[in-house]
């Protein structure tokens, strides 16, 4: 593996708490698939310099930069919104996927892994998964995680609920402010990550947003866990970690 930092693309990428979990994991931040005009100035406050698309149904048939690993986080848990998903699934062809959603879902998101040829499945964070990551997961229930040329051992590592392991010290809890700062922080986003109207936190004018926006972003605790698991298997897995980089080439 060159030394140069693996890839990620986000779709449906909210305020970015996927991207800012994998960004911490050593992660550079490829794009981004956001339609919403207020999430994606977030976005935009946090990675200015980052190309930004808008619909998730179209980007299939945009020039994308490979990536090694694709986030995706519906803004609902509801099967339909992960039908455009599949198309650039098939189209990158990355080593790795995280979709979070809802448990509704999971029937969906593990016929789609399997239409896509990626191994991997839906799982479900329990309480004590939750507490093991320092508590910051929010209220999706379900996600899955979809890897290809993994041998069983590794694949074993990856989807085994023994391997989390606390990892939410290195997200340090600056001092909230209100009560949407608390809520954001719990969710494992730096307290105020959501606030672009520049204001005090009494005077914010988007506390319905930044709520929203907290409960539907995928934890960046967890990505920060996953982004280190999928490194350490790019790093020791060839095929993982060769074949983004023939398709940059």
């Amino acid at each position: 593996m060159s030394g140069a930092a693996p890839a990620l693309g986000s779709l449906y990428s909210g305020v970015g708490g996927s991207d800012l979990g994998f960004e911490r994991a050593g992660f550079r931040v490829a794009w981004q698939v956001e339609r919403d005009p207020w999430r994606a100035r977030v976005l935009s406050r946090h990675w200015p310099a980052v190309p930004r698309h808008r619909d998730v149904a179209l980007v299939a048939r945009e020039a994308l930069e490979p990536v090694d690993v694709l986030a995706v986080t519906p803004p609902a848990a509801d099967p339909d919104w992960l039908g455009p998903v599949w198309p650039v699934v098939e189209r990158l062809r990355p080593a790795f996927l995280v979709i979070a959603s809802g448990s509704r879902c999971v029937d969906a998101l593990e016929a789609g892994l399997a239409r896509c040829g990626y191994s991997g499945g839906a799982l479900s964070l329990s309480c004590g998964l939750r507490r093991a990551l320092g508590g910051r997961v929010n209220q999706r229930q379900a996600f899955a995680v979809g890897y290809r040329d993994l041998s069983p051992e590794a694949a074993d590592v990856m989807m085994g609920v023994h391997a989390f392991d606390a990892c939410d010290a290195e997200f340090p809890t600056e001092n909230p402010e209100s009560a949407v700062d608390v809520f954001e922080v719990l969710a494992g986003l730096p307290a105020r990550w959501s606030c672009v109207c520049g204001r005090e936190a009494a005077a914010c004018s988007e506390t319905a947003e930044r709520l929203l926006a907290a409960n539907d972003c995928l934890s960046p605790t967890l990505c920060l866990w996953l982004g280190r698991r999928f490194r350490t298997l790019m790093e020791t897995t060839p095929a993982t970690a060769g074949e983004v980089a023939t398709c940059r080439s």
